[in-house]
């Protein structure tokens, strides 16, 4: 037995085609400006690895079930090394 949720009576009609085709995320704005700046600096000197293992970089099918907004990935294959990473998000909200 199907359960009546009064849903379809106030569901508004479906977008066509056409004009979902025609919209943008920011329709009807114009001349917006992001200046993104991140400054990463390191230094890695007079460094030694001796009898060193690296192990295996793995993405699998799972690696990211279950995970949801913003993912970020390093992986390191070697030794003696600097790894930075910078992620930066803008998030516009207009009126």
């Amino acid at each position: 037995m199907q359960r009546d949720t009064g849903f379809k009576q106030h569901a508004p009609e479906a977008v066509s085609l056409t004009e979902l085709a025609e919209s943008t995320a920011q329709g009807g704005i114009q001349n917006v400006n992001y200046l993104v700046n991140s400054n990463l600096d390191a230094t890695l000197t007079d460094n030694t690895a001796i009898n060193t293992f690296s192990g295996d970089n793995i993405i699998d099918g799972n690696s990211f079930s279950g995970a949801s907004g913003i993912v970020s990935i390093i992986q390191n294959t070697g030794n003696n090394v600097i790894i930075q990473d910078s992620t930066v998000v803008n998030v516009s909200i207009f009126p």
